[in-house]
């Protein structure tokens, strides 16, 4: 209960004062209404959070406590920040996982008017501490056209992502191993069946890199070598356990890959 000792003209002129006081200081404040697009849908009211790695998102304000956000895979991230410095503000929002690890990061600078609330759309991330590296091949090794081989890398943080895998030669791109339209989980390896179309070189080497963002790149580091098919040929008929009688005519069939000029049939 509020007691006021004085005259009239006295109480009028401290709630003056107080209105005047309270009417300065929302003229040194405005808010922030932020709405966070993980997905990059330029079509969303407010982001979905798809990885199920990112646990946290930060947001933070110049010159202001960070402010922490809890989130799980399918969460909408909107928040009202009241209290707001006015002027020009750098507000960064950061995605983390649960050991506060940064994935994805994106700066804005926004300007806050007194007792009005900016609305910064934040769609436009930049990864964070994501890495691969490309263990195989990487450098020396021979391989046959037409033989399965397993290209194998280590990552960090890309759990949730995929990876595109490209055929560099002579230092320049020559084919996809993995085109964007059927890039693979990010499961550290994928199993090669290298073309018949291709020709024996040794100046090959392979780009892995996570689809979307050519950024988080590796290379081999080294040309491997990749030789023409081993040579090889299967008798089909007759494969044993065949009657074939003296003096008719049988037919004798194989498969032969890669043969060698002038192979010869005994």
């Amino acid at each position: 209960m509020l007691v006021f000792l004085g005259n009239k003209k006295q109480l009028y002129l401290a709630v003056f004062l107080l209105f005047l006081s309270c009417e300065d200081e929302q003229d040194k404040y405005g808010a922030l209404h932020i709405e966070i697009n993980v997905t990059q849908d330029q079509g969303a009211a407010a982001a979905k959070i798809t990885s199920s790695d990112i646990a946290k998102v930060t947001i933070t304000i110049s010159g202001m406590d960070p402010v922490n956000i809890d989130v799980s895979s399918g969460t909408n991230v909107s928040r009202t920040i009241e209290d707001v410095p006015i002027g020009e503000q750098t507000v960064t929002v950061d995605m983390k996982d649960s050991l506060n690890t940064i994935y994805y990061t994106q700066t804005q600078t926004v300007e806050v008017e007194p007792g009005e609330t900016a609305s910064p759309y934040f769609n436009d991330f930049t990864p964070e501490n994501l890495s691969i590296e490309l263990t195989s091949p990487n450098g020396g090794e021979i391989w046959a056209i037409g033989s399965s081989q397993t290209i194998t890398w280590d990552s960090d943080y890309l759990s949730e992502d995929w990876v595109q895998i490209e055929l560099d030669k002579n230092g320049s791109f020559y084919s996809n191993i993995l085109a964007p339209s059927n890039s693979t989980y990010d499961s550290g390896s994928y199993d090669w069946i290298i073309p018949n179309t291709l020709t024996a070189g040794n100046t090959y080497t392979i780009n892995i890199y996570m689809y979307g963002d050519n950024t988080v790149i590796d290379h081999s580091n080294a040309n491997f070598t990749l030789t023409d098919p081993t040579p090889s040929i299967t008798v089909t008929s007759p494969i044993g356990g065949d009657y074939w009688e003296v003096g008719h005519t049988k037919e004798i069939t194989w498969i032969s890959n890669n043969p060698p000029p002038n192979t010869k049939r005994n």
